[in-house]
């Protein structure tokens, strides 16, 4: 992973502004293979099924 940023939503009154979520998650990696290692990595699988899914209500992934 090259980078890796978390944050709250900041409140917006501005329509365009997508201020729905509590956290986002922005991760950059050098390769699109790198990220589909990271994605299948056994740490990750375990952090999402114990940590992120029983927590949350709802998910949304940008991949760009």
């Amino acid at each position: 992973m090259e980078q890796l940023q978390i944050g709250r939503s900041l409140s917006s009154n501005r329509k365009i502004v997508d201020d729905s979520f509590d956290i986002g998650i922005y991760m950059r990696f050098n390769s699109v293979s790198d990220m589909n290692s990271y994605l299948k990595h056994p740490r990750h699988i375990e952090l999402v099924d114990m940590h992120i899914k029983p927590n949350i209500d709802k998910i949304i992934i940008y991949d760009f």
